[in-house]
């Protein structure tokens, strides 16, 4: 990927990266024919590496601590997440769901 790829190049990637069709059972029951697994763009080091490079810059100034819900259990984007902070040298703190 180059400075002068657009983010709509960076979209299709992700999304030839991503996006299944098939038939497919939801965690509902329902079923899909189509389905978005974030898990294919983040075992992609170059592709996950680029979405930290493109996404580290949108951190407000002044921002001292990253959080991520629920980064020990593999919340979505978590390793999206540490790409980012690791770019943008933050230290990371996890958000957990309060106890039930």
């Amino acid at each position: 990927m180059t400075d002068t790829e657009t983010h709509t190049d960076l979209a299709r990637r992700i999304h030839a990266a991503s996006h299944l069709t098939g038939e497919f059972t939801l965690r509902s029951g329902r079923t899909a024919t189509e389905y978005f697994d974030k898990y294919r763009f983040e075992g992609d080091p170059v592709l996950l590496d680029e979405i930290a490079r493109r996404m580290a810059p949108l951190v407000p100034p002044g921002t001292e601590v990253l959080c991520v819900i629920d980064r020990g259990q593999g919340g979505a984007g978590a390793l999206a997440a540490e790409g980012i902070r690791l770019r943008s040298l933050l230290t990371a703190d996890d958000l957990r769901a309060a106890a039930a």
